[in-house]
C-alpha cells in the first residue's frame, strides 16, 4: 500500500522520535568476538549449554559464532540463539549520520532542485538571461519544499 505524502510525513516524524532514543547504541561498536559469544561468556554459559537449548551440536554453535562478526549470519538465527541465552535481538536501521530522516529528505530535496536550477541557470546564462544568485537560492529552496509536501521519490533519482 502506497502512503500518501501527508501520512509519509507523519510516518518519517514518528520513526525519528524512535530513532533518537537509538542513536547512542548505534554508535556502539560489536564485541571483536560478535555480541552471541560475548554475551555467552558472560553469562557463563557454555556452547555446548546454548547447543542444548538450540537442539545444536556445539560445533554448530561455535561455528555461529565465527559467521555472526561477519555478518554472515540471519537475523532468524541471531534472534534464536538471543532467546536461546534469555536475551532478545534488537534490530533497527538507522540513519549513519547524527541527522534525521527528516533532514535527510531536505537535503535531498535541495540537492535535486540544486541541480534542476543548476541546468536552467546554465541554459539561461547561455540566452545572456542570467538570474541573480539570491533568486536562484529562493527558487531552489521553494523547488525543495515542493518536492517535501509531494514527497516525490523523483528526488532520489538525482545526485
Amino acid at each position: 500500500m502506497k502512503l500518501s505524502p501527508s501520512s509519509r510525513k507523519k510516518q518519517r516524524r514518528m520513526l525519528d522520535r524512535r530513532l533518537r532514543e537509538l542513536r547512542p547504541i548505534a554508535s556502539t561498536p560489536a564485541p571483536r568476538t560478535g555480541w552471541l559469544r560475548a554475551v555467552r561468556q558472560s553469562l557463563g554459559m557454555s556452547a555446548a549449554q546454548v547447543a542444548a537449548r538450540l537442539g545444536l551440536s556445539a560445533a554448530t554453535v561455535v561455528e555461529l559464532e565465527l559467521r555472526e562478526p561477519a555478518g554472515k549470519v540471519s537475523l532468524q538465527t541471531l534472534d534464536r540463539t538471543a532467546r536461546a541465552m534469555g536475551c532478545k535481538l534488537v534490530y533497527a536501521v538507522v540513519p549513519e549520520s547524527s541527522t534525521s530522516l527528516e533532514d535527510m529528505v531536505h537535503a535531498q530535496a535541495l540537492r535535486a532542485a540544486r541541480s534542476i536550477c543548476k541546468r536552467a541557470t546554465q541554459s539561461m546564462g547561455l540566452e545572456k538571461q542570467e538570474v541573480d544568485p539570491e533568486e536562484t537560492e529562493a527558487q531552489v529552496e521553494d523547488l525543495a519544499r515542493s518536492f517535501m509536501d509531494k514527497m516525490s521519490a523523483a528526488i532520489w533519482e538525482r545526485e
